[in-house]
Formats: C-alpha cells, structure tokens, sequence
C-alpha cells in the first residue's frame, strides 16, 4: 500500500494489512423521497461522482503498525490544505489506485504508541487510523 504526495511526488509505504473499513458503504446512486400536495411520490436520482470515504484502520492492536517517522510525514501532509495524493492499494489479486485528499471534516489520522506511552524515537511503532476522501 503506497500514498503519494502529488505534488512533490514523495511517497510513504503504508502497512499492507491495514484494512480499508468503509469500502462497501458507498453507494453511487442517491435519491430524495418527497410527495406532492395530491400525495403523489416524487423521487429524484442523483449519480455520485466524489466523495467516496475511505478510512484505513488496523485490524487489531497487533497489525497495521507504522513508525513515527512515517506518521510525522503522514501529519504533515494532513496539515496542507488541498493536499491531492495517489493511493494505491496493491494486493496480490486487486491493484487500484484512488485520488484522495484527507478528510478534514473528520480527524483525519488518529495514532496511538503500539507500547502504549509516548514515545520521540522514529523507529518507535504507532497503530494509525487514516481518514482520506476519493475526490475524482
């Protein structure tokens, strides 16, 4: 799993088993349900083209570990407003690549020490959840 900065092109190796949790909420079609006056039905189709969630999170406390190093690239770049990065999800049977920003309107990382106390070593393991927005 790789994330690329694209606009200095710079990538960060993310852990293979992180999980991609919200994968299957999306739902490309949207609708409005409302009635008229008569009681009539009146339904509007919308087809989405953006916004589809994507929140990468460990599957228990003792996977999808990354060093502090990587996650103070990782919070630098959430904190670039309009930041566009490549994520490229490659697994032996499925190689897809998303245009993603962070997703502001949540936390957009949340990371805690694998060793459970704070930790300044950029070799030390931290479990990330990752929250980014497919914007294409």
């Amino acid at each position: 799993m790789k994330l690329k900065n694209n606009t200095t092109q710079v990538e960060v190796i993310l852990p293979d088993d992180l999980l991609w949790e919200d994968e299957f909420n999306w739902v490309e079609v949207e609708s409005t349900a409302s009635r008229t006056l008569s009681g009539e039905l009146i339904l509007d189709f919308r087809q989405k083209v953006a916004g589809r969630t994507i929140t990468l999170v460990p599957p228990d406390s003792e996977m999808g570990w990354i060093k502090r190093s990587t996650l103070e690239i990782l919070k630098q770049w959430s904190a670039i407003k309009g930041l566009e990065m490549t994520l490229t999800l490659e697994y032996p049977n499925d190689v897809r690549s998303f245009l993603v920003m962070f997703r502001h309107y949540d936390t957009a990382i949340e990371a805690k020490p694998v060793l459970g106390f704070p930790s300044h070593d950029e070799e030390n393991w931290f479990n990330v959840t990752s929250r980014f927005i497919e914007v294409v």
